[in-house]
């Protein structure tokens, strides 16, 4: 969890200094956190 943290705020770093308005860096924040919990709660169901 710490890790893919740390790639996100580095993907918002990256993706802020491209779109100025910083919209898609959200979508894809919030796009990766989805998919993460859905693989998080997968290795536990199996």
């Amino acid at each position: 969890m710490r890790v893919s943290f740390y790639s996100i705020s580095y993907f918002v770093k990256v993706l802020g200094i491209v779109d100025d308005h910083g919209t898609l860096a959200v979508i894809i924040v919030i796009i990766f956190a989805f998919v993460e919990r859905l693989v998080y709660v997968k290795k536990f169901k199996n």
